[in-house]
């Protein structure tokens, strides 16, 4: 791969690792300003969730994200658009309900005005 592919996998690979602190920490600021507009989450449950419906979640307190260990990376970048996969081994409570567990999330980016951004992300659980 080229210097300029290597640096975007750096930066998207970062930009993830920033989106768990973000979570862990209630940086709600950096969700607002690295979530798209038009971003969504699908849970395991298939569920989708919007940018505002993510955000007040997470301004509730419901979410307890003790840890995060991401591995098993892929990524695709094309141009302006990337595709990420990662497993996540977390450690959290919802609601005071536990689940801690492994699941492989699939991110999308896209870079808008310099910057890459996540428009939507889906994660399932598996053992």
């Amino acid at each position: 791969m080229n210097n300029k592919g290597d640096n975007e996998q750096r930066i998207l690979i970062q930009k993830l690792h920033e989106h768990v602190e973000a979570l862990q920490n209630g940086n709600i600021s950096w969700l607002e300003e690295n979530f798209s507009d038009r971003y969504f989450f699908i849970n395991p449950t298939g569920s989708v969730a919007s940018k505002s419906e993510t955000v007040a979640l997470l301004k509730s307190g419901a979410i307890e994200l003790k840890s995060v260990n991401i591995h098993d990376e892929i990524l695709n970048v094309f141009g302006e658009a990337a595709v990420v996969s990662v497993v996540n081994t977390v450690n959290c409570l919802i609601n005071n309900i536990d689940i801690s567990g492994k699941y492989r999330y699939t991110y999308f980016f896209v870079k808008q005005g310099g910057r890459w951004q996540i428009v939507a992300e889906q994660c399932h659980q598996f053992n």
